[in-house]
């Protein structure tokens, strides 16, 4: 039987998983069943295959979609350095389906996490000591609802996602089942920022003084606890520096003041991300 393997030039793999509702005959050796089991992505570290070997019969192939929010970008499905993206997986042809996924580093049997994972909705996050976390359900997920999960994009290079989805007519059965047609795609990280893109996104801050000589100010506010970083980009959407690393502030007013780094006179770019979301002012360095 064929797996489901996504490819994220980040790198996505999601591994089938049995679900809630299922048999809890097969526990594969006591680890987790019915609620996820974690490093069957048959991704490189794991090497343990996936779940046909407990699940069969079932006589639709389904399908399943996985979209990011924000969305990736570009023909070549790039990624934002250090943005958290919000994953949402449905699938087709089943009432249910379980899964397990991974995002790693490299195509190696050492390779570890890329970039940060984060439970979701229907979804748990599994770590591993020595070896890449887990994202797999909690218990078996409507197909039509769907389930997400958090990544925080690692800050250099490319991302691999593995993962297997099994759909399951839930009966408390191994049987029935199948899992979804391979699947794959690569993500690499973006080097530069869109003008564009960053003007239209949803946050609102101020940056005064404009022109800047030396130094300057950044106000905005928090309507809630969000992770928020700040950044300078050349014009042509070249990261220059990263004027505050990405830290939790909660809810609130701020007004940061910050000094200029040594860059050549012109027009710049100050991007504040929040929780992924991120909006860009223009400024002029005198």
């Amino acid at each position: 039987m064929k797996k489901v393997k996504l490819l994220i030039g980040i790198g996505i793999a999601l591994s089938a998983m049995i679900i809630t509702g299922f048999s809890t005959s097969n526990n594969h050796n006591g680890t987790r069943h019915a609620s996820g089991m974690d490093q069957y992505t048959d991704s490189p570290p794991d090497g343990a295959g996936d779940c046909t070997g407990c699940h069969s019969g079932g006589k639709t192939t389904p399908t399943f979609t996985l979209t990011a929010s924000p969305a990736l970008g570009g023909s070549n499905n790039q990624f934002i350095p250090g943005t958290k993206y919000t994953f949402t997986l449905k699938l087709t042809g089943y009432s249910y389906f379980g899964f397990d996924l991974e995002i790693i580093n490299g195509q190696a049997s050492t390779s570890l996490d890329a970039g940060t994972l984060g439970a979701g909705t229907s979804t748990q996050k599994i770590a591993n000591s020595g070896a890449p976390t887990n994202i797999t359900h909690t218990s078996k997920i409507n197909s039509t609802t769907g389930g997400t999960f958090t990544w925080t994009a690692p800050s250099t290079g490319n991302a691999y996602i593995y993962a297997t989805i099994m759909g399951v007519n839930g009966d408390g059965s191994t049987s029935g089942d199948k899992m979804a047609s391979p699947y794959e795609l690569t993500l690499t990280p973006q080097s530069t920022v869109s003008v564009q893109n960053v003007e239209e996104a949803g946050n609102s801050f101020d940056v005064y003084p404009n022109p800047i000589k030396d130094h300057f100010n950044i106000s905005y506010s928090l309507q809630s606890t969000k992770q928020v970083e700040i950044n300078l980009y050349s014009i042509d959407g070249r990261k220059v520096a990263t004027l505050a690393p990405s830290v939790e502030q909660s809810a609130g007013e701020y007004n940061q003041r910050f000094e200029m780094p040594s860059v050549a006179r012109g027009i710049y770019l100050v991007q504040v991300v929040q929780d992924g979301q991120f909006a860009c002012k223009k400024v002029v360095v005198q």
